[in-house]
């Protein structure tokens, strides 16, 4: 009985050592990252491009639920993911800007190098449909409180006003104001220094971020800056 304890014993060591002698084959897993980076581009929108937020999905996430990564435009409009990402399609995207630009797009395909050229150009809104309409902020002038803007309307009837916002400078030293008025064919509007001047035409008082307050319709709206 012990001989065969023995011989049992002797015969799984072998096999032990038989595997262990087995040659080993390792699979390589490339766990590189690359960085992606571009340009914002106002198109036709004369918007402007600085410290706009660009923000990276993966291409299968066709809803933007899962943020990636981000990165800030300067000045220029140029940005810079802040995370390395793996090689893969990504889709980088600007969301809408009220008043400003629609939600604007680029694909981006990450190929075992860094992405320098993931440009995005803005897209101008789709006119918002509707028989009363905002035709031009016209372009600054000398007059009034130092500087004015004629800003015309097309078909109102008198029971819709503007909204204008006006914004003076920047940053933390931004000074911003805003009047409501009646819509006519045409209105002036007038402040100190050169400033960013955006317009709802409305039925009521709306939501200063572009959405629509409770029991108000927003007709169109226009920016010049």
């Amino acid at each position: 009985m012990k001989t065969k304890v023995h011989k049992g014993l002797a015969w799984l060591l072998s096999l032990c050592m038989a595997v262990m002698l087995l040659p080993v084959s390792v699979l390589a897993v490339d766990l590189s990252t690359y960085t992606v980076s571009g340009t914002v581009s106002a198109g036709d929108t004369g918007a402007s491009v600085e410290n706009i937020t660009v923000n990276l999905y993966a291409s299968t996430d066709t809803d933007y639920e899962n943020l990636l990564s981000s990165g800030t435009t300067d000045g220029d409009g140029a940005y810079s993911i802040d995370n390395a990402v793996e090689a893969g399609n990504y889709v980088a995207v600007v969301a809408a800007s009220a008043g400003s630009y629609a939600q604007s797009t680029a694909d981006v395909t990450v190929s075992n190098a860094a992405v320098t050229d993931a440009n995005i150009t803005l897209v101008a809104e789709t006119p918002l449909p509707s028989t009363y309409t905002i035709t031009e902020i016209g372009a600054e002038a000398i007059g009034g409180a130092g500087i004015t803007r004629t800003i015309t309307t097309n078909g109102t009837d008198g029971s819709q006003y503007l909204v204008v916002q006006m914004t003076e400078g920047t940053g933390a030293d931004a000074h911003v104001s805003v009047v409501m008025v009646k819509a006519n064919d045409s209105i002036d509007v007038s402040y100190k220094t050169t400033a960013a001047v955006q317009v709802w035409l409305t039925n009521g008082m709306p939501a200063l971020n572009g959405s629509e307050a409770t029991g108000v319709t927003i007709f169109d709206t226009k920016t010049a800056e």
